[in-house]
């Protein structure tokens, strides 16, 4: 989920969804954030929640936290000047292995290799 979808929705979508975009940005680094801290916070329970996400961005509450958490991390690796563990600290991961793996996983390269060949602002769009 990135801001030019939650753009797209509107009315009471679009205030569930930045409610549940800013609640995990603002509790980002936490890496105990959960699902059901999550469903706490916007108010609904977490079998609610999972089928409002999925209806409305076919995705999970714990695949929203990880893509909101990666995106994240693609922003900081391009404009933070820390290092890789750092900034795994900044989005929730508490072991540099796992956000390694993790962003490799999820964008197909490792962080250390998209420093490399994506280190211009201007590319990264696809990946945000």
């Amino acid at each position: 989920l990135n801001e030019k979808k939650l753009m797209g929705f509107t009315g009471a979508d679009g205030v569930f969804l930045r409610k549940c975009y800013n609640y995990i940005i603002e509790n980002i680094a936490n890496p105990s954030l959960s699902v059901e801290d999550l469903g706490k916070h916007i108010g609904i329970s977490r079998v609610h929640l999972n089928r409002k996400l999925k209806n409305l961005l076919e995705l999970s509450p714990n695949e929203l936290i990880k893509s909101i958490r990666m995106r994240t991390s693609v922003r900081l690796l391009m404009h933070e000047k820390e290092n890789i563990a750092d900034i795994a600290n900044k989005v929730g991961f508490s072991t540099h292995s796992y956000f390694s793996s993790s962003f490799k996983e999820h964008f197909g390269i490792s962080p250390k290799d998209f420093i490399i060949k994506y280190n211009d602002p201007e590319r990264i769009e696809n990946y945000l």
